[in-house]
């Protein structure tokens, strides 16, 4: 890439009154998964400690489980509580 390449590309953006037109944010919105990976960028960047400090989870895959997760900032507990869905709610589409 040379100057003149890189000035092309600058001219070529669009007008900031367009791409940041309100309505046009209010469209834009993260998905679960992208939370996810910005989650896993940030944990990976800090270099945060998991531990899993309980596991109680049958051999159905059912109980109680707790992580405990040490960030630059703190401690974080998660808590997770598997449980049975009715077959109606388990189903897709």
């Amino acid at each position: 890439m040379n100057a003149s390449t890189a000035m092309e590309s600058v001219t070529m953006l669009r007008d900031p009154a367009v791409v940041m037109d309100p309505y046009r944010l209010g469209a834009m919105h993260q998905t679960r998964l992208s939370f996810v990976r910005t989650m896993l960028r940030k944990m990976e960047t800090e270099k945060w400690q998991t531990e899993c400090v309980q596991w109680e989870i049958a051999p159905d895959g059912f109980g109680t489980a707790v992580y405990e997760l040490r960030t630059p900032n703190g401690y974080i507990n998660w808590w997770c509580f598997p449980r049975r869905l009715p077959m109606k709610s388990a189903m897709t589409g």
